[in-house]
């Protein structure tokens, strides 16, 4: 049997992440707060699927 490989589509999840932020009630700036960022950006580009956060960042945003 051939190992089967995962991997995340960085679209889809910024789609889902900002669904789930909307959902929530939560703004682009307290997510910015609560990860203590200095600006927003990571947060943007997360939700655009540019970039996905980090395994630490995950954890935090499931909380």
């Amino acid at each position: 049997m051939e190992p089967m490989y995962l991997s995340i589509r960085q679209k889809e999840t910024g789609e889902q992440i900002k669904r789930l932020l909307l959902q929530n009630g939560y703004s682009v700036k307290d997510i910015q707060c609560a990860m203590g960022f200095e600006n927003p950006q990571a947060v943007y580009k997360w939700t655009s699927g540019r970039s996905l956060p980090s395994l630490d960042n995950f954890i935090i945003l499931t909380k």
